[in-house]
């Protein structure tokens, strides 16, 4: 469960902060999540103003005082802007477990930002909060982020029939489970090729 005395964490790694948000990162906040762009592999339109970030801040907030969510923006070490977000969602704490996930403005992309910051939210899920199992909801057609998940040891978990992005093609989940039994971290033992999982995970709706 969370530290709630301690209140919403910051995490550190070596070119970002992941920290929590206020009304003062809303302008920002708008620029990541206002471009058609960026939010397309997600399941939800772009925001149409600042009001809708703050709105978003305050949601995080609340969130992670139920337990919920984690939502934390996502800073340069050298600057104090957001430029997108981290997020643990869809807790199920009996069970020990929840749902990775990022979004990065674009001007950031290919930089390997993304997975620093995931890398750090897999780090303080397994150790911090203990839990056993993280999983991530993907688009298919979402290659940059299958390689991020790759990278860090997702393999495929199932599908999201019931949660259809635009188009014909389901949603599919990865999932990675604490490294055991001398297993390096991050890496899970026996995880299938990108190219079997590409070909495993899509499927039309019809």
């Amino acid at each position: 469960m969370f530290d709630h005395a301690r209140g919403m964490p910051t995490l550190t790694t070596p070119r970002l902060r992941l920290r929590p948000m206020t009304h003062a990162d809303a302008d920002d906040l708008f620029t990541v999540f206002g471009d058609p762009v960026v939010v397309r592999y997600l399941n939800r339109p772009p925001l149409p103003t600042t009001a809708d970030a703050r709105a978003l801040i305050d949601r995080a907030a609340a969130e992670f005082a139920a337990g919920t969510a984690l939502r934390i923006g996502l800073v340069l070490s050298d600057e104090d802007r957001v430029i997108g977000t981290g997020n643990l969602l869809h807790f199920d704490w009996p069970s020990q477990r929840a749902e990775v996930g990022y979004v990065l403005a674009q001007p950031h992309w290919g930089k390997g930002l993304a997975g620093e910051a995931t890398a750090a939210l897999i780090e303080y899920g397994f150790g911090t909060l203990g839990l056993h199992r993280l999983e991530a909801e993907l688009d298919p057609r979402n290659d940059a982020s299958a390689r991020v998940l790759d990278r860090l040891g997702h393999r495929p978990a199932g599908f999201c029939p019931g949660r259809p992005p635009s188009g014909t093609l389901h949603r599919r989940r990865r999932g990675l489970r604490l490294p055991n039994h001398g297993s390096a971290p991050g890496r899970v033992a026996g995880a299938k090729s990108r190219r079997s999982q590409r070909n495993w995970a899509i499927r039309s709706t019809e």
